[in-house]
Protein backbone atom coordinates (compact mmCIF):
# COMPACT_ATOMS: atom_id res chain seq x y z
CA UNK A 1 0.00 0.00 0.00
CA UNK A 2 1.40 3.14 -0.82
CA UNK A 3 1.74 6.60 1.52
CA UNK A 4 -0.94 8.46 -0.59
CA UNK A 5 -3.51 5.20 0.17
CA UNK A 6 -2.80 5.09 3.78
CA UNK A 7 -3.13 8.61 4.19
CA UNK A 8 -6.70 8.54 1.94
CA UNK A 9 -7.77 5.34 3.77
CA UNK A 10 -6.77 7.78 7.50
CA UNK A 11 -8.61 10.57 5.71
CA UNK A 12 -11.98 8.98 4.72
CA UNK A 13 -12.40 7.26 8.00
CA UNK A 14 -11.61 10.17 10.06
CA UNK A 15 -13.69 12.89 8.21
CA UNK A 16 -16.28 13.35 10.14
CA UNK A 17 -13.70 15.00 12.94
CA UNK A 18 -11.93 16.84 10.52
CA UNK A 19 -11.53 20.76 11.04
CA UNK A 20 -13.44 22.73 8.58
CA UNK A 21 -11.88 26.39 8.64
CA UNK A 22 -10.86 29.12 6.14
CA UNK A 23 -6.80 28.99 5.77
CA UNK A 24 -3.96 31.34 4.09
CA UNK A 25 -3.06 29.84 0.80
CA UNK A 26 -0.12 28.00 1.31
CA UNK A 27 2.31 27.42 -2.20
CA UNK A 28 3.96 24.30 -0.88
CA UNK A 29 0.21 22.30 -0.92
CA UNK A 30 1.20 19.92 -3.84
CA UNK A 31 4.41 18.74 -1.89
CA UNK A 32 2.50 18.19 1.47
CA UNK A 33 -1.18 17.19 0.56
CA UNK A 34 -1.15 14.35 2.09
CA UNK A 35 0.20 15.98 5.14
CA UNK A 36 -2.89 17.73 4.98
CA UNK A 37 -5.16 14.92 5.34
CA UNK A 38 -4.14 14.93 9.47
CA UNK A 39 -2.08 18.19 9.89
CA UNK A 40 -2.59 22.15 9.26
CA UNK A 41 -0.01 23.47 6.86
CA UNK A 42 -1.73 26.63 6.27
CA UNK A 43 -2.25 29.59 8.69
CA UNK A 44 -5.74 28.95 9.94
CA UNK A 45 -7.87 32.98 10.28
CA UNK A 46 -9.40 31.45 13.09
CA UNK A 47 -10.41 28.10 15.30
CA UNK A 48 -12.88 26.95 17.19
CA UNK A 49 -12.12 25.21 20.71
CA UNK A 50 -14.17 22.03 19.25
CA UNK A 51 -11.86 22.14 16.28
CA UNK A 52 -8.54 22.15 18.02
CA UNK A 53 -9.83 19.31 20.08
CA UNK A 54 -10.68 17.12 16.66
CA UNK A 55 -7.65 17.37 14.99
CA UNK A 56 -5.82 14.25 14.32
CA UNK A 57 -2.22 15.98 14.53
CA UNK A 58 -0.62 19.00 15.22
CA UNK A 59 -0.25 21.93 13.15
CA UNK A 60 2.41 22.11 10.40
CA UNK A 61 2.30 25.80 9.58
CA UNK A 62 5.61 27.17 11.73
CA UNK A 63 7.07 23.61 11.08
CA UNK A 64 10.03 25.63 9.80
CA UNK A 65 10.61 27.04 13.21
CA UNK A 66 9.63 24.38 15.27
CA UNK A 67 11.53 21.01 14.38
CA UNK A 68 15.31 20.50 13.63
CA UNK A 69 15.94 19.92 10.34
CA UNK A 70 18.21 16.60 10.39
CA UNK A 71 15.79 15.37 13.04
CA UNK A 72 12.43 15.71 11.14
CA UNK A 73 13.60 14.29 7.96
CA UNK A 74 15.31 11.31 10.07
CA UNK A 75 12.17 10.66 12.54
CA UNK A 76 10.21 10.98 9.27
CA UNK A 77 11.58 7.98 8.11
CA UNK A 78 10.88 6.12 11.29
CA UNK A 79 8.06 8.05 13.34
CA UNK A 80 7.50 7.16 16.70
CA UNK A 81 4.67 8.28 18.81
CA UNK A 82 5.36 11.75 20.13
CA UNK A 83 1.94 12.11 21.73
CA UNK A 84 1.01 9.28 23.78
CA UNK A 85 -2.79 9.81 23.58
CA UNK A 86 -2.96 11.46 20.50
CA UNK A 87 -3.04 15.06 19.94
CA UNK A 88 -6.13 15.68 22.10
CA UNK A 89 -6.15 13.09 24.89
CA UNK A 90 -9.64 13.62 25.41
CA UNK A 91 -10.67 11.25 22.59
CA UNK A 92 -8.81 8.44 23.33
CA UNK A 93 -8.08 8.09 27.48
CA UNK A 94 -10.05 6.81 30.22
CA UNK A 95 -9.41 7.68 33.60
CA UNK A 96 -9.08 5.20 36.21
CA UNK A 97 -8.12 4.85 40.08
CA UNK A 98 -4.82 2.76 38.66
CA UNK A 99 -4.25 5.84 36.25
CA UNK A 100 -5.08 6.92 32.96
CA UNK A 101 -5.86 4.64 30.10
CA UNK A 102 -4.78 5.09 26.75
CA UNK A 103 -6.44 3.47 23.72
CA UNK A 104 -3.72 2.91 21.78
CA UNK A 105 -5.15 0.80 19.22
CA UNK A 106 -7.70 3.63 18.24
CA UNK A 107 -4.77 5.78 17.32
CA UNK A 108 -3.29 6.98 14.24
CA UNK A 109 -0.08 5.98 13.12
CA UNK A 110 2.28 7.95 11.24
CA UNK A 111 3.55 6.20 7.93
CA UNK A 112 6.97 5.79 7.00
CA UNK A 113 8.48 7.74 4.05
CA UNK A 114 11.38 6.45 2.33
CA UNK A 115 14.80 8.62 1.99
CA UNK A 116 13.47 10.55 -0.69
CA UNK A 117 9.87 11.27 0.33
CA UNK A 118 11.40 12.40 3.53
CA UNK A 119 13.69 14.99 2.20
CA UNK A 120 10.95 16.31 0.00
CA UNK A 121 8.83 16.70 2.86
CA UNK A 122 11.16 17.92 5.21
CA UNK A 123 12.48 20.97 2.72
CA UNK A 124 8.55 21.55 2.32
CA UNK A 125 7.90 21.79 5.93
CA UNK A 126 10.66 23.86 6.35
CA UNK A 127 9.27 26.66 3.85
CA UNK A 128 6.42 27.28 6.27
CA UNK A 129 7.70 29.63 8.61
CA UNK A 130 4.70 31.16 10.53
CA UNK A 131 5.51 33.00 13.93
CA UNK A 132 9.30 33.88 12.44
CA UNK A 133 8.38 37.41 14.66
CA UNK A 134 8.26 34.63 18.23
CA UNK A 135 11.72 33.07 17.07
CA UNK A 136 13.42 36.27 16.00
CA UNK A 137 12.70 37.90 19.42
CA UNK A 138 13.76 34.96 21.60
CA UNK A 139 17.43 34.85 22.62
CA UNK A 140 17.90 31.45 23.94
CA UNK A 141 21.12 32.69 25.58
CA UNK A 142 23.62 29.49 26.97
CA UNK A 143 21.83 26.67 27.90
CA UNK A 144 23.42 24.68 30.33
CA UNK A 145 23.10 21.01 31.69
CA UNK A 146 20.89 20.43 34.49
CA UNK A 147 21.88 17.49 36.90
CA UNK A 148 19.30 14.53 37.07
CA UNK A 149 18.04 14.97 40.30
CA UNK A 150 17.43 18.29 40.76
CA UNK A 151 16.02 18.93 37.05
CA UNK A 152 13.43 15.73 37.90
CA UNK A 153 12.61 17.58 40.89
CA UNK A 154 11.39 20.62 39.57
CA UNK A 155 10.24 19.06 36.53
CA UNK A 156 8.01 16.93 38.20
CA UNK A 157 7.38 18.60 41.54
CA UNK A 158 7.81 22.43 41.64
CA UNK A 159 6.73 22.72 37.79
CA UNK A 160 4.26 20.19 38.04
CA UNK A 161 5.17 19.27 34.19
CA UNK A 162 4.79 16.17 34.33
CA UNK A 163 1.21 16.07 35.19
CA UNK A 164 1.06 16.59 31.20
CA UNK A 165 4.30 15.41 29.89
CA UNK A 166 7.18 12.16 29.83
CA UNK A 167 9.90 12.94 30.76
CA UNK A 168 11.13 9.03 30.41
CA UNK A 169 9.15 6.74 28.64
CA UNK A 170 6.37 5.21 30.23
CA UNK A 171 6.51 8.15 33.38
CA UNK A 172 4.37 11.08 33.64
CA UNK A 173 1.51 12.53 32.31
CA UNK A 174 -0.28 11.56 28.15
CA UNK A 175 -2.31 14.73 27.67
CA UNK A 176 0.91 16.36 26.25
CA UNK A 177 3.93 15.47 24.02
CA UNK A 178 6.50 13.54 25.46
CA UNK A 179 9.28 15.84 26.18
CA UNK A 180 12.69 13.22 26.44
CA UNK A 181 13.72 13.78 22.85
CA UNK A 182 12.37 17.65 22.82
CA UNK A 183 15.45 18.89 22.84
CA UNK A 184 16.90 16.92 20.31
CA UNK A 185 14.16 17.41 18.06
CA UNK A 186 12.90 21.05 18.41
CA UNK A 187 14.44 24.50 17.98
CA UNK A 188 15.59 26.51 20.46
CA UNK A 189 14.12 29.19 19.80
CA UNK A 190 10.59 27.54 19.45
CA UNK A 191 11.20 25.76 22.87
CA UNK A 192 11.56 28.54 24.71
CA UNK A 193 9.96 31.07 23.37
CA UNK A 194 6.66 28.43 23.52
CA UNK A 195 7.47 27.88 27.39
CA UNK A 196 7.15 31.60 27.65
CA UNK A 197 4.01 32.06 26.27
CA UNK A 198 2.23 29.10 24.57
CA UNK A 199 -1.11 30.90 23.26
CA UNK A 200 0.96 33.03 21.27
CA UNK A 201 2.26 29.98 18.69
CA UNK A 202 -1.41 28.28 19.14
CA UNK A 203 -4.23 30.40 19.87
CA UNK A 204 -5.98 27.54 20.99
CA UNK A 205 -3.26 25.55 23.24
CA UNK A 206 -4.23 23.23 25.77
CA UNK A 207 -1.15 24.11 27.77
CA UNK A 208 -1.24 26.83 30.40
CA UNK A 209 0.77 29.90 30.61
CA UNK A 210 2.57 29.65 34.08
CA UNK A 211 4.20 33.18 33.41
CA UNK A 212 7.76 31.74 33.74
CA UNK A 213 10.74 33.58 34.24
CA UNK A 214 13.35 33.27 31.93
CA UNK A 215 15.90 31.80 34.09
CA UNK A 216 12.94 29.24 34.98
CA UNK A 217 12.92 28.40 31.42
CA UNK A 218 16.27 27.96 30.81
CA UNK A 219 16.52 25.59 33.89
CA UNK A 220 13.78 23.56 32.48
CA UNK A 221 15.15 23.79 28.96
CA UNK A 222 18.44 22.16 30.29
CA UNK A 223 17.27 19.44 31.94
CA UNK A 224 15.40 18.60 28.78
CA UNK A 225 19.21 18.95 27.18
CA UNK A 226 20.53 16.56 30.13
CA UNK A 227 17.99 13.91 29.33
CA UNK A 228 18.49 14.23 25.76
CA UNK A 229 22.15 13.41 25.77
CA UNK A 230 22.15 10.89 28.35
CA UNK A 231 19.77 9.14 25.87
CA UNK A 232 22.22 9.14 23.24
Amino acid sequence: MTIKTKLLSVALGLAVVMPSFTAVANPTAGVLSECMACHTVSEPSEMTLGERMNRIGPSLYYAGNKFKQAWLEKWLQNPTRLYPAGVFFGQYVEVTDEGDFVFEEDLVSHPKLNEQQAKETTAALFTLKAKSGLAAETSPGEIKNVSRRMGEMNFRKFKACASCHQDVVGEGGVSGPELYTAFERLQLTYLISYMKNPVAWEPKSLMPNQHLKQKDIEKLVGYLKTIAEEAQ
